[in-house]
Order: structure tokens, then C-alpha cells, then sequence
């Protein structure tokens, strides 16, 4: 199970040079959000966290994570709705949270 989500966040000194280089493929150079993005994974050996800052939304940083696993399936991924929460190359098995639970109970 992965949970992952992102805040804004403010780096003090941000060169040209540093943000051409952090934004991710394909992202509009215009693109001037800056994220603290966080991935927690339960593990049979326990939690793992991992944060990250900069130009990337959470799900992009999640993509990182999801590029370095092997001869793994997809994991069940735990966000809010936000679109920027999904890893774009790699399709979990989402499961929205929901702060109210099960409705139809």
C-alpha cells in the first residue's frame, strides 16, 4: 500500500539553471509550482517514508519510485482525488480516500 500527497512549499534560492533542470519531462517551462511531496509504503518489514521537494507534483515523484521497483505489481495506491496525485506511467490500483468512510453502510 502507498499513500502520497504533496504541499506547496518555498525554496529560498531557485536559480534558472536549477529549475530548468528539476522540471520534470515533458512539464511547461512556465510550470512555477514548488511541491514538498511525501510517499509513505506499508512494507512487510514496515513504513517506509520518503520526501521530496521541488518543481514535481506528487504523483510525478511517485513515478520515480514506481520506475526503480522490479518484477513487482501494481501497488495499491491511497491519495486524495487530485489528478496530480497518479503516476502517469505506472497505473495503480487506486482507492480514493474518503475522510467519511463507507456511505452505504
Amino acid at each position: 500500500m502507498l499513500y502520497n500527497d504533496d504541499t506547496t512549499a518555498r525554496i529560498l534560492k531557485f536559480t534558472a539553471e536549477a529549475r530548468a533542470e528539476a522540471l520534470p519531462p515533458g512539464a511547461k517551462q512556465e510550470r512555477t509550482g514548488v511541491f514538498t511531496s511525501g510517499v509513505v509504503a506499508e512494507t512487510t518489514n514496515g513504513l517506509i517514508a520518503l520526501f521530496k521537494t521541488g518543481l514535481c507534483h506528487a504523483g510525478e515523484h511517485l513515478a520515480e519510485v514506481l520506475d526503480q521497483r522490479q518484477g513487482c505489481g501494481p501497488p495499491i495506491q491511497m491519495s486524495d482525488a487530485l489528478a496530480r496525485n497518479r503516476p502517469a506511467d505506472h497505473p495503480p490500483r487506486p482507492l480514493p480516500a474518503s475522510p467519511m468512510g463507507d456511505a452505504s453502510s
